[in-house]
């Protein structure tokens, strides 16, 4: 388990479960006194999140309201990553094979949303993102659990009025917001095989929750309504291209722990792949969804096996804060997947750091 908290903050809950501590240690007595007399005014000053002295209260408050209290939201900057539990740190690579990142987020549509509020949305952000496209809107993927989980029947709706749209706003540096009546979506897509991934902490995430809030204050600025989220989704895309890990598809048990082959196997190697699955978060709040898939590349028609990673979820409101707390733990559970789901000898080939 991984919660987050504020630099230099403590929580009420935290306050709380200090004040809990000192009045039993008082009650026990000068027998057992972890928190020294001495030390007591200067453990009262404390704030630091790294504090490792076993004796300091505002360590073990800290401690005691994270399992008792167990999702904090991580909010503005200078936050951390606390661990708790068995303390093993978010896997990192040096060279993953990240080739494109987007950050979801889909609420009720907007009633008020008409197709001239594309170009006005635009005429206020084209200094970021001087290109637009237009496609298809994207569809509803609303994670259900219990007996809603299996598919309904779809029906046929005939169009009337103008179609809908979804937009993208580009620019050069990768960078593309997508909106639609119902839909806002961040990405970062690499442009050239010498393109890195910027890295969520550093990046995406700061960049995601400075263009959220641009959107936001556009909604509300222009009278189109309140936004209702009713699910968020963060997708990591990576690109395998052929090499040392593999050159055929009968190479993949070399890239994925699911795709071991035994010993005198009957059938040849696969012509060609696609596997996938997916995984329930605990308390239902969300799944994660993998896809392993061997296709040609568009941009160059170069065979890659493409794994596709999507965490998808509802947070607990519409707030900033809860949104900005889910995309933490779906980005959380698209590492430890991609970690779990792929070989040692693929971890070395990526240089993984932790």
């Amino acid at each position: 388990m991984r919660c987050f908290v504020r630099c230099g903050t403590r929580s009420p809950k935290a306050a709380w479960a200090r004040t809990n501590l000192i009045n039993w240690q008082r009650q026990r007595g000068p027998t057992f006194s972890p928190v020294r007399d001495e030390r007591a005014e200067d453990d009262q000053k404390c704030s630091r999140h790294d504090c490792v002295r076993p004796e300091c209260p505002s360590r073990f408050a800290r401690i005691m309201a994270l399992t008792i209290y167990p999702r904090v939201p991580m909010i503005g900057v200078g936050r951390q990553e606390v661990e708790l539990e068995d303390g093993r740190p978010l896997p990192s690579y040096r060279r993953p094979p990240v080739s494109e990142v987007a950050l979801s987020v889909e609420f009720s549509p907007l009633s008020e949303w008409s197709i001239v509020h594309f170009g006005i949305f635009w005429a206020a952000m084209r200094n970021r993102f001087p290109k637009y496209e237009f496609y298809a809107p994207l569809r509803s993927q609303i994670e259900e659990f219990g007996d809603a989980r299996f598919n309904k029947p779809e029906f046929v709706q005939l169009m009337t009025g103008i179609p809908e749209l979804r937009s993208w706003f580009l620019n050069d540096q990768g960078e593309i917001v997508q909106v639609q009546r119902d839909r806002f979506v961040f990405n970062w897509r690499k442009n050239t095989d010498e393109s890195e991934y910027p890295r969520y902490r550093e990046y995406m995430r700061p960049r995601f929750e400075e263009e959220w809030a641009r959107f936001s204050t556009f909604i509300g600025s222009h009278g189109l309504g309140e936004i209702s989220v009713r699910q968020c989704e963060i997708t990591y895309i990576n690109e395998i291209i052929p090499g040392d890990l593999w050159q055929t598809n009968g190479d993949m048990q070399n890239i994925f722990t699911t795709c071991r082959r035994s010993q005198g196997a009957f059938l040849p190697q696969p012509e060609s792949a696609v596997s996938s699955f997916t995984f329930v978060m605990p308390g239902e709040r969300g799944r994660l969804h993998t896809a392993v898939q061997h296709v040609l590349r568009s941009r160059d028609n170069q065979q890659i096996i493409q794994f596709r990673l999507t965490a998808r979820g509802k947070p607990e409101g519409s707030r900033p804060n809860d949104i900005f707390e889910w995309m933490d733990l779906g980005r959380e559970w698209v590492v430890r997947g991609f970690t779990d789901l792929t070989t040692e000898a693929a971890h070395r080939a990526w240089e993984r750091t932790q």
